[in-house]
């Protein structure tokens, strides 16, 4: 298994979701999945254009850059580290990339936002509209509608 992409969707799911929600996780996941694609990059390159471009998590979290498989306590964090929980989330990551986390969008997420950010507010407002996943997450996962040309 690849370690790098296994420690870009480690630190993006942590970085954004937290450490254990799993239905943001794997839609996450497949959101940069079919980012990668769409633009012919990685899944790492397509964290780095998503997440660490566009998000508070670098500097809300400046540890998650150093969080690795290995699931040693990073530099920088503070407070109480559970290594099992670290274990679990790599484990989650591997099935992933192995295929077999199913999508809880279906497809239709092209990104995320806090769902109670101004980021989403403005995204509602400039051509996305909310996603609903099932199972719900604990994200708002957002498409882009396409405009009608008149």
């Amino acid at each position: 298994m690849n370690v790098v992409l296994i420690t870009c969707l480690l630190q993006v799911f942590v970085s954004e979701a937290g450490w254990n929600n799993p239905r943001s996780h794997a839609a996450m996941g497949h959101v940069l999945l079919r980012n990668a694609d769409k633009n012919e990059r990685s899944i790492c390159d397509s964290a780095d254009h998503l997440v660490w471009k566009y998000s508070n998590a670098q500097a809300d979290h400046p540890w998650v850059r150093y969080l690795n498989t290995s699931c040693a306590r990073p530099d920088y964090y503070r407070g109480v580290w559970d290594t099992q929980r670290c274990v679990m989330l790599v484990k989650r990551a591997e099935s992933f990339l192995k295929g077999r986390v199913g999508d809880p969008c279906q497809g239709r997420a092209d990104g995320w936002r806090s769902p109670k950010s101004r980021a989403l507010r403005y995204a509602l407002r400039h051509g996305y509209r909310r996603v609903k996943c099932i199972g719900g997450t604990t994200l708002a996962f957002v498409e882009e509608v396409e405009h009608e040309r008149r």
